[in-house]
Order: structure tokens, then sequence, then C-alpha cells
């Protein structure tokens, strides 16, 4: 009777791998097909609707009030975690908790769309839209980044995705995980994180968007835009697939020069994947949706 029962956990360890496998390939694929699509559809109309409604005859004002809201809205709710999440607590206050976090999601949802527009459009402003403009932007933002060991910041869906889960709904990650306590170094990192930080991601995103718009059928944008979404989803089953099959076989690397190297290379990696997919919804949007 053990020695069946040991034969048969044997033979368990495979489907259990198989399962494992297919819930990953399939969780990502709802992510690109029903989750992504939604978020980006959220930017790209927010960012539509400032660029149509916020002082639209003068760009570079729209451009610096847009910077400002983003900046000055970052340092404030990174600033108010603690309060707000005192004071809205979901098990002493669940009515109050579902009201707050839904219309705080909204309002810093926008700002956040003011912040990268502020910086995104800076730099069309002041270096053009050109390839090396691009090659610039992603370079100066990739290299600090990587020194400050902040470049898994540059994820965005379908690879980074949350839930809306009560617990810590207000919490604002800085990149140095200060603690409240230690008020003044909270303080810099809270400005480090949300100037610094936020931004050097905008500067990632928007360089390698500019690079790809030149680079990948720059003529015909609708070969561009599917080009783009097929490239980001490839990259990103791809990625799925490689991380089920390596993560056994790269669990003795725990720490060092060689895990540092192994996740920045993941994540630039699922960066392709992410930026991809972005860049291809939205001109997609675009061209058939809404125009």
């Amino acid at each position: 009777m053990g020695h069946g029962g040991a034969v048969s956990s044997t033979h368990r360890r495979p489907t259990s791998k198989l399962c494992l496998w297919i819930l990953g390939v399939l969780d990502q694929i709802i992510s690109i097909i029903f989750i992504t699509p939604c978020v980006v559809g959220y930017w790209r109309g927010s960012w539509q609707l400032l660029d149509i409604f916020l002082l639209p005859d003068n760009f570079k004002y729209s451009v610096f009030t847009s910077l400002g809201i983003g900046l000055g809205s970052g340092l404030f709710f990174t600033l108010i975690q603690g309060p707000l999440s005192r004071g809205c607590d979901h098990e002493r206050r669940p009515r109050l908790h579902l009201f707050v976090s839904r219309l705080y999601t909204f309002v810093y949802c926008f700002c956040c769309v003011n912040h990268w527009r502020g910086v995104w459009a800076a730099w069309d402003l002041y270096t053009g839209i050109t390839w090396k403009s691009g090659m610039l932007s992603t370079g100066i933002g990739y290299l600090v980044l990587c020194l400050t060991r902040g470049l898994n910041n540059i994820l965005a869906p379908p690879f980074y995705v949350c839930m809306d889960a009560p617990a810590q709904y207000f919490t604002v990650p800085t990149l140095f995980q200060t603690k409240k306590e230690r008020c003044g170094y909270f303080l810099l990192d809270v400005f480090f994180t949300v100037i610094l930080t936020v931004s050097l991601v905008v500067f990632v995103w928007r360089g390698t968007w500019v690079f790809m718009d030149d680079l990948l059928f720059p003529e015909k944008k609708v070969y561009s835009a599917w080009g783009s979404l097929a490239l980001g989803c490839m990259v990103t089953l791809l990625v799925v697939i490689a991380q089920l099959v390596m993560i056994p076989c790269l669990r003795h690397i725990r720490k060092g020069v060689g895990k540092v190297l192994l996740e920045d290379a993941y994540h630039s990696i699922c960066f392709v994947g992410t930026i991809n997919i972005w860049r291809g919804i939205w001109m997609l949007l675009d061209i058939y949706l809404l125009p």
C-alpha cells in the first residue's frame, strides 16, 4: 500500500507541473485579451481628453500644467497614505473604504496620466520626435533605473496586474521602502520616487515608443500597429513559457551580480512585450474604433 502511494505521488508531479504551465499561459492570455486593452483604453482616453481640454491653444502651458498636476498629486497621495489607511480602514468602516477607494483610484489614475503626459510631451517639445531623441530618452532612463535597482517599475499589464484587495489599498510603495518613522529619510524617499523614478520610467517608455514609430513600418500605420501587437503577444507568451521552464534551473542564483543581471534581463525582455502590446492596442484604437 505504501509502495503504491509512492508511485502515485511520483506520477502526480509531471501532471502538477503541466497544470501549472497551462494555468500560467491561460492567466497571461486573459491578461492580454481583457485586462490590458481596458487599461490602455483608459490611458488613451484620458490622455486625449487632456490634449483637447487642457489649454489646447498653448501647448507649452498645457505640458507644464500636466507636469505640475502629476508631480504635486504624486507627492500628496504618497504623503497621506498613512492617515488615509487609518481613517478608511476596511474592517472598521467597509462602506467608507469602498467609496473613498473608488474615488481615490479615479483621481489618482487621472493624476498619473498627467504626470506621464507632462514628462512625455516635455521631451517632445524640447528634443523633437526623432529616433535620436528616443534613444537618448531611453538610454538615460534605463541606465539610471538600473543603477538605482528600479528597473522593474517599467513593467505594466499584461506582466504587472494588481487586484483591488482592500488590505493596504492606499499604500504607495517607494523605491527604498523607508519607514515612515524616519521622517527625513522618508520624505527624501518620497521625493526621489515620485520626481525621479516615475519620470525615468516615462523616459524609457517614451523613448522606446518613439524608436518603434521610426523602426516598425513608419510609413504604414496599420502595419505598424498590427506588427507591434503581434510582436508584443509573441514575446509575452514566450517569456511565460520560458520562465516556467527556467525557474527551477535558476533557483540556486539567490544573490550577487548574477541575480541582478538576470533580473534586469528578464525585466527588459518583459518590457519589450509590454510596450509593443500597449503601442499596438493604442494605435488600433486610433485607426479602427475611436479615431
